[in-house]
Protein backbone atom coordinates (compact mmCIF):
# COMPACT_ATOMS: atom_id res chain seq x y z
CA UNK A 1 0.00 0.00 0.00
CA UNK A 2 1.29 3.49 -0.79
CA UNK A 3 1.03 6.26 1.27
CA UNK A 4 1.22 9.82 0.00
CA UNK A 5 2.76 12.78 1.79
CA UNK A 6 -0.75 14.18 2.00
CA UNK A 7 -2.59 11.09 3.56
CA UNK A 8 0.19 10.51 5.71
CA UNK A 9 -0.31 14.06 7.01
CA UNK A 10 -4.08 13.63 7.53
CA UNK A 11 -3.37 10.45 9.15
CA UNK A 12 -0.67 11.35 11.79
CA UNK A 13 -2.85 14.52 12.61
CA UNK A 14 -6.38 11.93 13.58
CA UNK A 15 -3.94 9.67 15.70
CA UNK A 16 -2.80 12.45 17.06
CA UNK A 17 -6.61 14.50 17.59
CA UNK A 18 -7.69 11.12 19.07
CA UNK A 19 -5.05 11.07 21.79
CA UNK A 20 -6.28 14.67 22.62
CA UNK A 21 -9.77 13.38 22.94
CA UNK A 22 -8.85 10.77 25.29
CA UNK A 23 -7.25 13.78 27.17
CA UNK A 24 -10.33 15.95 27.32
CA UNK A 25 -11.53 15.05 30.73
CA UNK A 26 -8.26 15.92 32.31
CA UNK A 27 -7.46 19.44 30.32
CA UNK A 28 -8.42 22.92 31.84
CA UNK A 29 -9.07 20.97 35.22
CA UNK A 30 -7.92 22.74 37.90
CA UNK A 31 -4.15 22.96 38.70
CA UNK A 32 -3.51 20.11 41.36
CA UNK A 33 -1.60 16.82 41.65
CA UNK A 34 1.27 14.64 39.06
CA UNK A 35 3.62 17.28 38.90
CA UNK A 36 1.13 20.36 37.67
CA UNK A 37 3.12 22.26 40.01
CA UNK A 38 5.05 23.02 37.39
CA UNK A 39 2.65 24.49 35.40
CA UNK A 40 1.77 26.81 38.03
CA UNK A 41 5.33 28.05 38.56
CA UNK A 42 5.12 28.38 34.56
CA UNK A 43 2.16 30.24 34.69
CA UNK A 44 3.30 32.56 37.05
CA UNK A 45 6.70 34.03 35.53
CA UNK A 46 5.41 34.72 32.25
CA UNK A 47 2.56 36.63 34.01
CA UNK A 48 4.62 38.47 36.18
CA UNK A 49 6.10 39.05 32.54
CA UNK A 50 2.80 40.51 30.91
CA UNK A 51 2.64 42.55 33.90
CA UNK A 52 5.84 44.13 34.14
CA UNK A 53 7.23 43.52 30.98
CA UNK A 54 9.25 40.78 29.90
CA UNK A 55 12.74 43.58 28.47
CA UNK A 56 12.30 45.55 31.46
CA UNK A 57 13.11 42.33 33.68
CA UNK A 58 15.80 41.27 31.20
CA UNK A 59 13.45 37.83 30.79
CA UNK A 60 14.95 36.69 34.26
CA UNK A 61 12.35 34.70 35.82
CA UNK A 62 10.61 36.45 38.62
CA UNK A 63 8.71 34.93 41.03
CA UNK A 64 6.96 38.00 42.74
CA UNK A 65 4.01 39.88 41.83
CA UNK A 66 3.97 43.70 42.05
CA UNK A 67 3.60 45.61 44.39
CA UNK A 68 4.81 46.13 47.71
CA UNK A 69 2.73 43.54 49.61
CA UNK A 70 4.13 41.25 47.10
CA UNK A 71 7.50 41.43 47.92
CA UNK A 72 10.05 39.62 50.28
CA UNK A 73 7.93 36.50 50.29
CA UNK A 74 9.84 33.66 49.05
CA UNK A 75 7.51 31.46 47.34
CA UNK A 76 8.88 28.15 45.83
CA UNK A 77 11.41 30.34 44.03
CA UNK A 78 15.19 29.05 45.73
CA UNK A 79 16.89 26.80 48.56
CA UNK A 80 19.28 29.08 49.80
CA UNK A 81 16.52 32.36 50.01
CA UNK A 82 19.46 34.26 48.81
CA UNK A 83 18.68 34.80 45.02
CA UNK A 84 16.56 37.85 45.76
CA UNK A 85 16.99 41.58 44.19
CA UNK A 86 17.51 44.92 45.94
CA UNK A 87 13.33 45.35 45.89
CA UNK A 88 12.60 41.74 48.11
CA UNK A 89 12.01 39.88 44.60
CA UNK A 90 12.94 36.32 44.13
CA UNK A 91 13.88 34.52 41.44
CA UNK A 92 13.54 30.63 39.98
CA UNK A 93 17.26 29.85 38.66
CA UNK A 94 17.11 25.80 38.81
CA UNK A 95 17.11 26.13 34.76
CA UNK A 96 18.31 28.39 31.98
CA UNK A 97 14.95 30.62 31.06
CA UNK A 98 14.22 29.85 27.62
CA UNK A 99 10.67 27.65 28.19
CA UNK A 100 9.55 30.75 29.58
CA UNK A 101 10.61 32.79 26.88
CA UNK A 102 9.09 30.05 24.47
CA UNK A 103 5.63 30.09 26.15
CA UNK A 104 5.67 33.66 26.76
CA UNK A 105 6.58 34.84 22.80
CA UNK A 106 3.59 32.13 22.08
CA UNK A 107 0.99 34.05 24.34
CA UNK A 108 1.91 37.36 22.89
CA UNK A 109 2.06 36.43 19.09
CA UNK A 110 -1.18 34.98 19.45
CA UNK A 111 -2.44 37.70 21.86
CA UNK A 112 -3.60 34.97 24.44
CA UNK A 113 -4.54 35.16 27.71
CA UNK A 114 -2.06 33.26 29.92
CA UNK A 115 -4.04 31.30 31.13
CA UNK A 116 -4.15 27.25 32.29
CA UNK A 117 -5.90 26.13 28.81
CA UNK A 118 -3.25 28.22 26.64
CA UNK A 119 -0.19 27.06 28.41
CA UNK A 120 -1.81 23.18 28.21
CA UNK A 121 -2.56 24.19 23.86
CA UNK A 122 0.85 25.15 23.55
CA UNK A 123 2.15 21.87 25.25
CA UNK A 124 -0.09 19.92 23.13
CA UNK A 125 1.53 21.42 19.77
CA UNK A 126 4.99 20.06 21.20
CA UNK A 127 3.60 16.93 21.89
CA UNK A 128 2.72 16.97 18.20
CA UNK A 129 5.81 18.22 16.47
CA UNK A 130 7.69 15.51 19.56
CA UNK A 131 5.53 12.77 18.01
CA UNK A 132 6.34 13.63 14.19
CA UNK A 133 10.01 13.52 14.78
CA UNK A 134 9.53 10.17 16.07
CA UNK A 135 7.97 8.83 13.11
CA UNK A 136 10.73 10.65 10.81
CA UNK A 137 13.55 9.23 13.32
CA UNK A 138 11.87 5.49 12.38
CA UNK A 139 11.57 6.59 8.86
CA UNK A 140 15.34 7.16 8.94
CA UNK A 141 16.24 4.25 10.81
CA UNK A 142 13.83 1.28 8.81
CA UNK A 143 14.75 2.85 5.69
CA UNK A 144 11.44 4.67 4.75
CA UNK A 145 9.47 2.18 6.23
CA UNK A 146 5.52 4.12 6.54
CA UNK A 147 3.86 1.24 8.21
CA UNK A 148 6.45 0.74 11.15
CA UNK A 149 6.99 4.90 11.69
CA UNK A 150 3.26 4.71 12.40
CA UNK A 151 3.26 2.25 14.58
CA UNK A 152 6.41 4.12 16.51
CA UNK A 153 4.31 7.69 16.25
CA UNK A 154 0.76 6.05 17.27
CA UNK A 155 3.06 4.29 20.63
CA UNK A 156 3.99 7.36 21.28
CA UNK A 157 0.96 9.19 21.43
CA UNK A 158 -0.80 6.78 23.51
CA UNK A 159 2.28 6.47 26.12
CA UNK A 160 0.51 7.29 29.44
CA UNK A 161 3.66 9.46 30.59
CA UNK A 162 3.64 11.53 27.28
CA UNK A 163 -0.27 11.79 27.52
CA UNK A 164 0.08 13.41 31.00
CA UNK A 165 3.49 15.52 31.04
CA UNK A 166 2.99 17.06 27.48
CA UNK A 167 0.10 18.53 28.14
CA UNK A 168 -0.97 18.93 31.54
CA UNK A 169 2.68 19.99 32.56
CA UNK A 170 5.15 22.52 31.52
CA UNK A 171 8.64 23.90 32.37
CA UNK A 172 12.17 23.93 31.61
CA UNK A 173 11.89 19.53 31.87
CA UNK A 174 8.96 19.52 29.44
CA UNK A 175 10.27 21.29 26.53
CA UNK A 176 13.93 19.99 26.54
CA UNK A 177 12.21 16.54 25.54
CA UNK A 178 10.89 17.84 22.78
CA UNK A 179 14.33 19.92 21.75
CA UNK A 180 15.89 16.13 22.79
CA UNK A 181 13.76 14.18 20.26
CA UNK A 182 14.38 16.68 17.23
CA UNK A 183 17.81 17.00 17.80
CA UNK A 184 18.05 13.03 17.91
CA UNK A 185 16.78 13.08 14.41
CA UNK A 186 19.14 15.20 12.98
CA UNK A 187 21.74 13.39 14.68
CA UNK A 188 21.07 10.39 12.33
CA UNK A 189 20.97 12.43 9.56
CA UNK A 190 24.05 14.52 10.19
CA UNK A 191 26.49 11.16 10.81
CA UNK A 192 24.26 9.66 7.77
CA UNK A 193 25.83 12.73 5.85
CA UNK A 194 29.25 12.27 7.72
CA UNK A 195 28.69 15.15 9.82
CA UNK A 196 29.81 17.56 7.49
CA UNK A 197 29.40 21.04 9.68
CA UNK A 198 28.62 22.99 7.12
CA UNK A 199 25.47 20.82 5.64
CA UNK A 200 21.76 22.27 6.57
CA UNK A 201 20.77 18.99 9.11
CA UNK A 202 23.86 20.10 10.56
CA UNK A 203 23.55 23.36 11.23
CA UNK A 204 19.98 22.90 12.40
CA UNK A 205 21.35 20.13 14.60
CA UNK A 206 23.60 22.94 16.27
CA UNK A 207 20.96 25.32 16.65
CA UNK A 208 18.50 22.99 18.62
CA UNK A 209 21.52 22.41 20.68
CA UNK A 210 21.95 25.38 21.06
CA UNK A 211 18.45 26.19 22.36
CA UNK A 212 18.35 22.65 24.59
CA UNK A 213 21.43 24.46 26.59
CA UNK A 214 19.24 27.66 27.02
CA UNK A 215 16.47 25.36 28.40
CA UNK A 216 17.81 22.78 30.22
CA UNK A 217 21.02 21.10 31.76
CA UNK A 218 20.30 17.96 29.49
CA UNK A 219 21.55 19.39 26.82
CA UNK A 220 25.10 19.78 28.02
CA UNK A 221 24.84 15.69 28.98
CA UNK A 222 23.72 15.71 25.14
CA UNK A 223 26.57 17.16 23.67
CA UNK A 224 28.89 15.38 26.00
CA UNK A 225 27.63 12.08 24.75
CA UNK A 226 27.48 13.70 20.74
CA UNK A 227 31.55 14.62 21.00
CA UNK A 228 32.07 10.78 22.46
CA UNK A 229 30.33 9.62 19.16
CA UNK A 230 32.02 11.88 16.76
CA UNK A 231 35.41 10.46 18.29
CA UNK A 232 34.78 7.15 18.20
CA UNK A 233 33.47 7.10 14.63
CA UNK A 234 35.79 9.44 13.04
CA UNK A 235 39.20 9.48 16.09
CA UNK A 236 40.90 12.65 15.39
CA UNK A 237 40.28 13.08 11.51
CA UNK A 238 39.46 16.75 10.21
CA UNK A 239 35.15 15.13 10.22
CA UNK A 240 35.53 15.16 13.88
CA UNK A 241 37.79 17.88 15.22
CA UNK A 242 35.69 21.15 13.58
CA UNK A 243 31.96 19.45 14.49
CA UNK A 244 33.17 18.50 18.01
CA UNK A 245 34.94 22.72 17.99
CA UNK A 246 31.38 23.85 17.45
CA UNK A 247 30.10 21.39 20.35
CA UNK A 248 32.13 22.55 22.63
CA UNK A 249 31.91 25.89 21.90
CA UNK A 250 27.64 25.87 21.99
CA UNK A 251 27.55 24.80 25.73
CA UNK A 252 30.17 27.34 26.55
CA UNK A 253 28.40 30.17 25.05
CA UNK A 254 24.98 28.81 26.53
CA UNK A 255 26.65 28.79 29.72
CA UNK A 256 28.69 32.52 30.07
CA UNK A 257 25.05 33.92 28.46
CA UNK A 258 23.14 31.86 31.88
CA UNK A 259 26.15 33.40 34.15
CA UNK A 260 26.25 36.76 33.13
CA UNK A 261 21.76 37.21 33.36
CA UNK A 262 21.24 35.36 36.53
CA UNK A 263 24.55 37.18 38.12
CA UNK A 264 22.77 40.53 38.11
CA UNK A 265 20.11 39.58 40.40
CA UNK A 266 22.30 39.27 43.75
CA UNK A 267 25.31 39.11 42.57
CA UNK A 268 27.93 35.66 41.72
CA UNK A 269 28.51 34.55 45.02
CA UNK A 270 24.86 34.17 45.51
CA UNK A 271 24.04 32.93 42.43
CA UNK A 272 27.05 30.50 42.68
CA UNK A 273 25.88 29.33 46.16
CA UNK A 274 22.34 28.34 44.62
CA UNK A 275 23.40 26.29 41.93
CA UNK A 276 25.95 24.23 44.29
CA UNK A 277 23.38 24.03 46.55
CA UNK A 278 20.79 22.78 44.17
CA UNK A 279 23.23 20.22 42.48
CA UNK A 280 23.91 18.81 45.81
CA UNK A 281 21.18 18.27 46.67
CA UNK A 282 19.95 16.82 43.33
CA UNK A 283 23.42 14.95 43.25
CA UNK A 284 24.75 11.18 44.49
CA UNK A 285 26.43 12.56 47.45
CA UNK A 286 23.04 13.32 49.02
CA UNK A 287 21.50 9.77 47.69
CA UNK A 288 23.96 7.75 49.47
CA UNK A 289 23.11 9.52 52.29
CA UNK A 290 19.66 8.17 51.95
CA UNK A 291 20.72 4.93 51.72
CA UNK A 292 19.90 4.65 47.79
CA UNK A 293 16.19 5.27 48.65
CA UNK A 294 16.02 7.87 45.36
CA UNK A 295 16.97 4.90 43.17
CA UNK A 296 13.85 2.54 44.15
CA UNK A 297 11.65 6.08 43.23
CA UNK A 298 13.42 6.31 40.03
CA UNK A 299 12.72 2.28 39.68
CA UNK A 300 9.25 3.24 40.64
CA UNK A 301 8.31 5.86 38.26
CA UNK A 302 9.38 4.16 35.15
CA UNK A 303 6.52 0.65 36.21
CA UNK A 304 4.09 3.37 37.13
CA UNK A 305 4.73 5.45 33.82
CA UNK A 306 5.89 3.03 31.03
CA UNK A 307 4.62 -0.70 32.95
CA UNK A 308 2.78 -1.31 29.97
CA UNK A 309 5.62 -0.64 27.80
CA UNK A 310 8.39 -2.32 29.76
CA UNK A 311 6.21 -5.68 30.02
CA UNK A 312 5.99 -5.53 26.13
CA UNK A 313 9.71 -4.22 25.50
CA UNK A 314 10.27 -7.63 28.11
CA UNK A 315 8.09 -9.69 26.18
CA UNK A 316 10.40 -8.92 22.74
CA UNK A 317 13.59 -9.43 24.23
CA UNK A 318 12.52 -12.56 25.63
CA UNK A 319 11.53 -13.72 22.36
CA UNK A 320 14.61 -12.19 20.59
CA UNK A 321 16.86 -14.32 22.75
CA UNK A 322 19.55 -16.03 20.96
CA UNK A 323 18.61 -14.30 17.84
CA UNK A 324 20.71 -11.67 16.22
CA UNK A 325 19.18 -8.33 16.22
CA UNK A 326 21.02 -6.70 13.01
CA UNK A 327 20.00 -3.04 13.62
CA UNK A 328 21.61 -2.81 16.50
CA UNK A 329 25.01 -2.91 15.04
CA UNK A 330 24.11 -0.45 12.59
CA UNK A 331 25.62 2.99 12.43
CA UNK A 332 21.60 4.38 14.07
CA UNK A 333 21.85 1.98 16.45
CA UNK A 334 24.93 3.13 17.59
CA UNK A 335 23.58 6.36 17.85
CA UNK A 336 20.35 5.48 19.40
CA UNK A 337 22.25 3.99 22.19
CA UNK A 338 24.71 6.43 22.68
CA UNK A 339 22.43 9.21 23.03
CA UNK A 340 20.41 7.26 25.69
CA UNK A 341 23.34 8.23 27.50
CA UNK A 342 22.33 11.75 29.03
CA UNK A 343 19.24 10.09 30.29
CA UNK A 344 21.03 7.10 31.96
CA UNK A 345 23.30 9.92 33.91
CA UNK A 346 20.66 11.72 35.19
CA UNK A 347 19.07 8.62 36.51
CA UNK A 348 22.74 7.62 38.23
CA UNK A 349 24.19 10.90 39.20
CA UNK A 350 21.45 12.62 39.44
CA UNK A 351 18.88 10.60 41.66
CA UNK A 352 17.10 13.00 43.78
CA UNK A 353 16.12 15.09 40.36
CA UNK A 354 15.28 12.37 38.33
CA UNK A 355 13.14 10.81 41.25
CA UNK A 356 10.72 13.81 39.78
CA UNK A 357 8.55 10.97 37.64
CA UNK A 358 8.68 13.65 34.57
CA UNK A 359 12.21 12.30 34.23
CA UNK A 360 10.73 9.36 32.70
CA UNK A 361 9.68 11.28 30.03
CA UNK A 362 13.06 10.90 28.74
CA UNK A 363 13.25 7.65 28.40
CA UNK A 364 9.98 7.39 26.13
CA UNK A 365 11.84 7.52 22.91
CA UNK A 366 14.13 4.73 23.66
CA UNK A 367 11.51 2.50 24.81
CA UNK A 368 9.38 3.22 21.84
CA UNK A 369 12.13 3.10 19.19
CA UNK A 370 13.94 -0.57 20.84
CA UNK A 371 9.81 -1.32 20.93
CA UNK A 372 9.26 -1.07 17.47
CA UNK A 373 13.25 -1.92 16.00
CA UNK A 374 12.67 -5.65 18.07
CA UNK A 375 9.09 -5.72 16.50
CA UNK A 376 10.08 -5.03 12.79
CA UNK A 377 13.42 -7.69 13.18
CA UNK A 378 10.98 -10.13 14.95
CA UNK A 379 7.85 -9.68 12.61
CA UNK A 380 8.63 -13.09 10.90
CA UNK A 381 8.19 -15.14 13.70
CA UNK A 382 4.86 -13.53 14.34
CA UNK A 383 3.10 -14.12 11.07
CA UNK A 384 0.07 -12.19 12.22
CA UNK A 385 -2.27 -11.25 9.96
CA UNK A 386 -3.16 -7.84 8.95
CA UNK A 387 -6.27 -8.35 11.21
CA UNK A 388 -4.60 -9.96 14.05
CA UNK A 389 -1.72 -7.38 14.27
CA UNK A 390 -4.52 -4.07 14.09
CA UNK A 391 -6.61 -6.09 16.32
CA UNK A 392 -3.25 -6.77 18.67
CA UNK A 393 -2.27 -2.75 18.24
CA UNK A 394 -5.76 -1.50 18.81
CA UNK A 395 -5.87 -3.20 22.43
CA UNK A 396 -2.70 -2.49 23.44
CA UNK A 397 -3.77 1.60 23.07
CA UNK A 398 -7.11 0.57 24.62
CA UNK A 399 -4.98 -0.42 27.67
CA UNK A 400 -2.19 2.08 27.41
CA UNK A 401 -5.35 4.85 27.65
CA UNK A 402 -6.45 2.90 30.53
CA UNK A 403 -2.66 2.78 32.39
CA UNK A 404 -3.23 6.48 31.90
CA UNK A 405 -6.86 7.24 33.60
CA UNK A 406 -5.86 5.02 36.56
CA UNK A 407 -2.99 7.15 37.10
CA UNK A 408 -4.59 10.37 36.38
CA UNK A 409 -8.09 9.93 37.39
CA UNK A 410 -10.67 12.05 35.90
CA UNK A 411 -13.35 13.51 37.74
CA UNK A 412 -13.08 16.07 40.86
CA UNK A 413 -11.05 13.53 43.20
CA UNK A 414 -7.63 11.37 42.44
CA UNK A 415 -7.65 8.08 42.66
CA UNK A 416 -6.60 8.87 46.62
CA UNK A 417 -9.99 10.49 47.02
CA UNK A 418 -8.72 14.03 47.16
CA UNK A 419 -10.18 16.73 45.37
CA UNK A 420 -8.33 18.23 42.99
CA UNK A 421 -9.97 21.87 43.32
CA UNK A 422 -7.91 22.54 46.93
CA UNK A 423 -5.42 24.46 45.51
CA UNK A 424 -8.10 26.62 43.31
CA UNK A 425 -10.76 27.80 45.46
CA UNK A 426 -8.29 28.80 48.30
CA UNK A 427 -6.27 30.84 45.84
CA UNK A 428 -9.51 32.26 44.07
CA UNK A 429 -10.47 33.21 47.85
CA UNK A 430 -7.33 34.53 48.34
CA UNK A 431 -7.47 36.52 45.18
CA UNK A 432 -10.99 37.73 46.13
CA UNK A 433 -10.76 38.83 50.05
CA UNK A 434 -7.00 39.95 49.69
CA UNK A 435 -6.47 43.54 49.31
CA UNK A 436 -4.22 45.29 47.24
CA UNK A 437 -2.16 47.61 49.80
CA UNK A 438 -1.06 44.91 52.49
CA UNK A 439 0.03 41.24 52.74
CA UNK A 440 -1.87 38.19 52.53
CA UNK A 441 -0.53 35.31 54.97
CA UNK A 442 -1.57 31.75 54.83
CA UNK A 443 -1.71 29.09 58.37
CA UNK A 444 -2.83 25.86 57.05
CA UNK A 445 -1.48 22.41 57.77
CA UNK A 446 -0.95 21.40 54.20
CA UNK A 447 2.03 23.08 52.64
CA UNK A 448 1.48 26.27 50.25
CA UNK A 449 1.40 24.75 46.65
CA UNK A 450 2.87 26.69 43.71
CA UNK A 451 -1.14 26.31 42.23
CA UNK A 452 -2.39 28.53 44.94
CA UNK A 453 -0.01 31.56 44.40
CA UNK A 454 -1.09 31.28 40.58
CA UNK A 455 -4.44 31.21 40.95
CA UNK A 456 -4.73 34.30 44.18
CA UNK A 457 -2.14 36.20 42.03
CA UNK A 458 -0.38 37.31 45.25
CA UNK A 459 2.73 35.85 47.24
CA UNK A 460 1.58 34.47 50.27
CA UNK A 461 3.50 34.42 53.69
CA UNK A 462 3.18 31.30 54.63
CA UNK A 463 3.28 31.38 58.91
CA UNK A 464 3.50 28.55 61.42
CA UNK A 465 1.41 31.07 63.85
CA UNK A 466 0.33 34.21 64.53
CA UNK A 467 3.12 35.02 65.99
CA UNK A 468 5.52 33.94 63.00
CA UNK A 469 3.02 36.03 60.43
CA UNK A 470 2.83 39.18 62.85
CA UNK A 471 6.70 39.16 63.06
CA UNK A 472 6.97 39.33 58.88
CA UNK A 473 4.31 42.62 58.75
CA UNK A 474 7.02 44.21 61.44
CA UNK A 475 9.75 42.96 59.53
CA UNK A 476 8.14 44.72 56.37
CA UNK A 477 6.75 47.87 57.88
CA UNK A 478 3.01 46.57 57.77
CA UNK A 479 0.67 47.73 60.18
CA UNK A 480 -1.83 44.97 59.39
CA UNK A 481 -2.35 42.37 56.91
CA UNK A 482 -5.08 39.48 55.56
CA UNK A 483 -4.35 35.87 57.49
CA UNK A 484 -6.12 33.21 55.64
CA UNK A 485 -6.69 30.01 57.85
CA UNK A 486 -7.14 26.81 55.75
CA UNK A 487 -8.62 24.64 58.14
CA UNK A 488 -9.22 21.67 55.43
CA UNK A 489 -9.84 21.78 51.82
CA UNK A 490 -11.85 24.67 50.67
CA UNK A 491 -13.09 25.11 54.67
CA UNK A 492 -10.84 28.68 55.07
CA UNK A 493 -10.92 31.23 57.43
CA UNK A 494 -10.59 35.08 57.08
CA UNK A 495 -9.53 37.74 59.18
CA UNK A 496 -7.64 41.12 59.48
CA UNK A 497 -3.96 40.53 61.32
CA UNK A 498 -2.44 43.50 62.93
CA UNK A 499 0.86 43.57 63.61
CA UNK A 500 0.78 44.70 67.36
Amino acid sequence: MKFSKTNIGLLLLFIFLISVLVRIPNINRPLSKHHEFLTAIALRIIKVWEQEGAAKLNFLPRMNFAGDANKNIQNHAGTTGKMKDSEGNYYYISHPNFAYVLAYGFHQIFQLPISVISLQSFNLILNFLSALFIFLIVLEISVKNIKLSLLAYALYVFNPAVMWFQCNTYMSDILVHFLFISSLYFVLIAFKNNFKFYSKHSLLLYLFLFIMCLTSWLGYLFILALIVLLFLKFKWKKEFLVPALILIIIPCISAVHFYFQYKYIAGPNALIEQLSDRFSERGIANSLTNGFENYGVILKNIILNHGLYVILLLVLLGIKFKRKISFLKTDSGFILKLSVFPVLFCYLFLPDYSGHDFTTLYLTPFVILYIVVLFHELSPAFQLSKTKANLTLFIFIFLAVGWYYGENLPGELSIKGKRYDCGKVLGETIKTEAETEIPCLLISDTPLGPEVVYYSGRNIFEARDTVEAKNFLKENGFKRGKLFYETSCASIEIRDLSSN
